[in-house]
């Protein structure tokens, strides 16, 4: 398959570099939201600046206009913490949707169109209604979050996408209220899986093919390997106490 991680890479705009260089989370800040990203590290900004040249003012006039959609909640000697107040929830439900050819989401994403709040992208076509009025976004409450498991808990009004801002993977499956149901990729690179309306318990579990092979592969060889020594140790043991008694 291919790279899954590398999704991410090209949803932040960092491409195929290898130094965190995330072009797009500059250029579109909507996409911060996207990704979940509550607390931004900036360095402190000279109040006057007129002492610089002109393409630093230029810089640091940008960065000032970037950092001014967050809020400052802590300074320090050398930076300053922001907080992302419009950040989307890590899992949160939407009720709408889109479907999209791979490679057009970027471009949508990035586009005034989208609102992360009120549809989700998918690649996959579903046979799923549309609602007939745009509702608001509603919570999800995470109960237990594990690299290999992620329990969350909903209760919503109306039908909608469990969205989970955790990159996807084929690996990965998901079960709802214990039946196992369709994975789906959204907003280019994360999970969802749609729910009726109601209370629903979520569990989303990393359940590696890979790895279970190599485990039924190691554990045979071990009784394989068993199944050989011990006969072999018992046969030796026969021989010594034999040649003891003669």
């Amino acid at each position: 398959i291919a790279n899954p991680i590398q999704r991410y890479q090209d949803l932040i705009g960092a491409g195929m570099s290898v130094m965190f260089n995330p072009q797009n989370l500059i250029q579109y800040p909507k996409l911060v939201d996207v990704l979940n990203l509550k607390y931004i590290i900036a360095p402190n900004l000279p109040e006057d600046i007129s002492g610089y040249d002109q393409n630093s003012q230029r810089i640091i006039v940008f960065i000032k206009n970037y950092l001014s959609r967050f809020r400052p909640v802590y300074k320090g000697y050398q930076h300053t913490v922001y907080q992302n107040d419009s950040v989307l929830n890590r899992a949160c439900i939407i009720s709408d949707y889109v479907v999209l050819p791979e490679e057009k989401i970027l471009d949508f994403m990035k586009s005034p169109e989208f609102n992360p709040r009120e549809a989700i992208i998918l690649e996959d076509s579903v046979n799923i209604p549309h609602p007939d009025k745009k509702f608001p976004m509603a919570d999800a409450l995470i109960k237990k979050y594990t690299p290999n498991q992620i329990v969350i808990e909903t209760n919503s009004p109306y039908p909608g996408f469990l969205l989970l801002i955790d990159n996807w993977h084929p690996d990965w499956q998901v079960l709802v209220d214990g039946k196992k149901e369709r994975l789906l990729r959204a907003n280019y690179t994360f999970r969802a899986v749609y729910l009726s309306e109601g209370r629903h318990n979520v569990i989303f579990e990393y359940k590696s093919r890979p790895f279970a092979i190599g485990l039924i592969i190691t554990i045979a060889t071990i009784f394989a390997l068993l199944g050989f020594y011990i006969p072999l140790g018992l046969w030796r043991l026969a021989v010594k106490y034999r040649i003891k008694l003669e």
